[in-house]
């Protein structure tokens, strides 16, 4: 079985540094790229140096992302992943927001608790939950329950 590639936005936060380290031992799973819009350049290791040892891998910035994978892990901060969302949208890769950006399908709910939504065309093509076979292109996950691969 080919390994699916990924990248993952917002690898040198919290929940995208513990992404990395996870991906990185899965045997089904290439990490094509990093990204970091602060440590763009720097190894990822400089940053963990736990995962020395395991990667050679350097921050991107966004921009610099090839569109040539399979899934994009996006791991910002809440409010900061729908325009990701909506970048990466026509790539064909399947998009999974660990923010809260696609949690609420009503963008007045949303608004109520964040701010006015940046994507609200895209509220009813998410699907928040475990990943499965049938998920949409564009599930929204809780930061606990994060599942790859689809089957």
């Amino acid at each position: 079985m080919a390994k699916k590639k990924i990248a993952i936005i917002g690898a040198s936060g919290y929940t995208g540094g513990e992404l990395l380290r996870w991906a990185l031992v899965h045997p089904e799973i290439e990490i094509a790229q990093i990204t970091s819009e602060r440590f763009a350049g720097q190894a990822a290791t400089k940053l963990n140096p736990n995962l020395r040892g395991f990667t050679q891998l350097s921050f991107v910035q966004v921009k610099e992302l090839k569109t040539d994978i399979d899934a994009v892990f996006i791991c910002t901060p809440h409010k900061a992943a729908a325009p990701y969302v909506r970048q990466f949208w026509e790539t064909g890769a399947k998009i999974i927001d660990l923010s809260a950006d696609f949690r609420l399908k009503n963008k007045d709910t949303y608004a109520k608790y964040y701010q006015e939504h940046p994507a609200p065309e895209l509220l009813d093509k998410a699907v928040y939950g475990i990943l499965t076979g049938k998920s949409s292109k564009a599930p929204s996950l809780p930061r606990a329950q994060a599942a790859w691969p689809p089957r």
